[in-house]
């Protein structure tokens, strides 16, 4: 929620990591290199 608030209302979130979209971001990130490595074994 604090990171919604920080994103729509411009309100600061305190946080100490990675931000929940930085996370999504990082997990599709390495997904996509697996599939990427996958296809080029082939």
């Amino acid at each position: 929620m604090a990171e919604l608030r920080e994103v729509h209302l411009g309100k600061p979130a305190k946080r100490e990591g990675p931000s929940v979209a930085e996370q999504l971001q990082a997990a599709h990130e390495t997904v996509r290199a697996r599939q990427s490595a996958k296809k080029s074994s082939r």
